[in-house]
Formats: C-alpha cells, structure tokens, sequence
C-alpha cells in the first residue's frame, strides 16, 4: 500500500471524529448599566461564564439614538465636557481603540488584557443629545435709547431661550438613551470569539436617568486534541520510517548506451 493511502486512512477516523464530535458551549451573560444626567457613566459586569473565557472587548454605539461624546470643552456638546475616565471595578485598566471616544463621536471600544467572570468595570463620560440650532442675538449697535433697550431686551429673551435648549441638549435621561446599543466580545484560549449586542431600555425606580440591560450568549470551545496525539505520533512515525526506507533504497541508474555510429 502506498505511503500517502496509508495516511489517509489512518487520519479518515481522527477527522470524522473531529466533525462529528458535538460542539462544547459555555453560556455567558454580562450586565451594562448607564446613568446619565449632566454626565455620564457606566458599570458593567461579567457575571457567568467559565473561569477562562475573558470579556475582550467593549463597544458603546450611540448612533441609534443619535446622541454624542462630549470629551473636550469648546468643541461639540453642550456646557460642560467630560473625557472618558474615572475608571473603576476589578476588571483592570482597558485600551480605548483609535478613533473612538472622540470629541462628538458616536463609537466608543475598548479593550481588555483580563477581563474574567466575577469583574467589573465602571468609567465617566459626556454624553450630550446633537447640538442644538441657536437663535442669533441682535445687532443693537448705532439705536436710539428707547429702540436699543428694546433690541437688549429681545437680545437677554434669545439669550435664555438658548441657555434652555443648551442645558437640555447636555442632559440625558434614560428615554432618550434607550435604545443605544452596545456590544460585548468574548474569547481566550480556549474558546472561539463570539460577540453579543444588546440595547438599553430605562429601567425607573430611584435612577432616574438609568438605563439598564443584560446581554448573554453562548460560547463555544475549541476542540480538543488530546484525542488526536497519539494518531499524530503514530503519523509521524509511519513518515519517518518511509522517508528512511526510500533513503535506504539503492539508486537505480539508467544503461549506458554507446554509439556505435
């Protein structure tokens, strides 16, 4: 029998056990909360799963509701901003991927080294509705007496009525977050990647600006090969003692042939 045959019907039973084998699947669930007001921050929590499966990644996505990051002062947002910080929990400190969590950016990911069941972690952030459409204030400038006490007037109306449409664009309650969505990613060794997207719903009671959800899934493990290193050693065996029997085999040479011409 040929050397290459005899492999592959050593292997056919290592293979068909692999595919017929019945995938392993670890269910995992983790908690996200959100209080928000003038600011906003966040708490979530790996709360089952196996005690190697890591919570790799976090992604906040505000698109859906359409409100923003408000990180820097001067730039999008209304009154005050707040960077992304104040990080708290067990789950260590993460990396906020480039390009999210800017100033007026809807996409905030971050990334974590050991993030295991039992952790959690907690940041602050701005989150403010779109920047609202302001109405100009006057020019009073070069009016009469009368006329320009009438102009500042009209000026100090416009000038509370964008006051009001700024404080409300910086705060955000849990009607207006509702629906955002964000989306966990599991995996380590061990494991096969899987993510798992929820949205917030408002929750009530005493938070006031809560917004709650949980999100659960499940993972499935890499197979094991435990099963499969003895066929493997046995392959690789049967190659060695091929090799060297070819090796050990005389060349064989063609006739010479003269020409007799």
């Amino acid at each position: 029998m040929r050397p290459k045959i005899a492999l592959l019907i050593l292997a056919l039973p290592c293979l068909l056990q692999v595919l017929a084998a019945d995938p392993v699947l670890w269910p995992v669930e983790a908690t996200a909360s959100f209080t928000g007001g003038i600011y906003g921050t966040w708490d979530f929590g790996f709360t089952t799963g196996p005690a190697d499966l890591q919570l790799t990644q976090i992604t906040i996505d505000l698109s859906p509701v359409d409100l923003i990051f408000d990180t820097a002062p001067g730039g999008h947002g209304s009154l005050a901003s707040l960077a992304i910080g104040g990080y708290q929990g067990t789950a260590g400190l993460p990396v906020i991927l480039p390009g999210t969590g800017l100033d007026g950016g809807q996409l905030l990911t971050f990334q974590f080294d050991n993030f295991t069941v039992g952790q959690t972690f907690h940041f602050t952030g701005d989150v403010d509705n779109q920047d609202p459409t302001l109405t100009p204030l006057k020019d009073c400038s070069g009016l009469r007496p009368a006329a320009k006490l009438v102009c500042n007037l009209q000026n100090a109306g416009i000038t509370a009525q964008n006051d009001a449409l700024l404080l409300a664009a910086s705060i955000v309650t849990a009607r207006e977050f509702s629906g955002a969505l964000v989306t966990l990613e599991f995996g380590g060794p061990g494991f096969y990647t899987a993510d798992f997207t929820g949205a917030f719903s408002p929750d009530g009671g005493l938070r006031i600006f809560g917004s709650s959800g949980s999100i659960g899934g499940d993972v499935q493990a890499t197979p094991e090969p435990a099963t499969c290193i003895p066929l493997a050693a046995g392959l690789l065996m049967l190659v060695c003692l091929w090799r060297r029997r070819r090796e050990n085999q005389p060349l064989l040479r063609e006739p010479v042939r003269l020409d007799t011409k």
